[in-house]
């Protein structure tokens, strides 16, 4: 069910097989689809890219360094409370842009889905 709405992310990509990603198996599915993350996130990496360091793909399993502090997760955008136009907000959201920005400059990749819980 996750993943039907994944194949627009794979299909096209010309990285990827020519064959359509709805063709392709679930497991299959599910494997293609960790390869392309696993890329795109060091693509990313190397542009620079605040993002997790990818260690491993592995079939379905793709590893990535962990983002905390002694054993917790860094916090979600949503879950900070933060005031909109405080220099923090300021200082995220210009950090957000330059993100973005390398991303497409550097990486050439653009993120589909840009929103508090990524």
């Amino acid at each position: 069910q996750e993943f039907r709405q994944r194949g627009s992310y794979v299909d096209g990509d010309p990285r990827y097989h020519k064959q359509k990603f709805s063709s392709y198996g679930k497991r299959e599915q599910v494997e293609l689809w960790s390869q392309k993350e696993f890329r795109n996130l060091t693509r990313a990496n190397s542009a620079g890219v605040p993002v997790p360091l990818p260690v491993l793909c592995d079939k379905n399993m793709l590893f990535m360094r962990f983002l905390g502090e002694d054993g917790w997760p860094s916090p979600q955008l949503r879950e900070i409370d933060i005031r909109r136009g405080s220099s923090k907000w300021i200082h995220l959201y210009c950090q957000t842009l330059v993100a973005v920005r390398r991303l497409y400059h550097c990486a050439r990749l653009v993120h589909a889905d840009l929103s508090e819980y990524n």
